[in-house]
């Protein structure tokens, strides 16, 4: 009952912000940014999950960039609805292959992206909070 009203409560603060002037380009540039982190965690959070302790650690640090960058959204006025919709498509469970997927097929659709374990080891990602923060704070000419 609590998480329900401190979700109302954040639809409401959400409500609440005062829109700023996004221009479609800012929007259009946030937006190829969260592909790519996406098509990043797609193959990372996938192929991770056939090793436990890095799978949970590349989850939450995922889960830790996503809610920055979307409260970031939220602050320069984004749309509600918008950032409902990001928020569960950029779930981590929303991003990999179903855990019914047979291992095999796993482990042959990881083996097409054989640098993902570097890329995770060294957490080399695409740096979506700072890029879409960097966004976010140019203004329109």
């Amino acid at each position: 009952m609590r998480a329900a009203r401190g979700g109302i409560a954040l639809a409401l603060a959400l409500s609440a912000t005062p829109a700023l002037a996004l221009t479609d380009g800012q929007k259009d540039q946030v937006m190829l940014w969260w592909q790519q982190a996406m098509a990043e965690q797609t193959v990372v959070l996938t192929c991770a999950a056939t090793q436990n302790d890095l799978e949970k650690s590349l989850r939450k640090r995922w889960e830790g960039i996503r809610q920055q960058t979307l409260a970031a959204m939220a602050g320069a006025g984004w749309p509600a609805g918008e950032l409902k919709t990001l928020r569960a498509a950029s779930a981590p469970d929303a991003l990999r292959k179903p855990a019914d997927t047979p291992f095999g097929e796993v482990i042959a659709w990881c083996n097409t992206f054989p640098d993902w374990f570097p890329v995770a080891r060294d957490l080399a990602f695409t740096a979506l909070d700072a890029e879409v923060a960097r966004v976010l704070s140019d203004t329109a000419p």
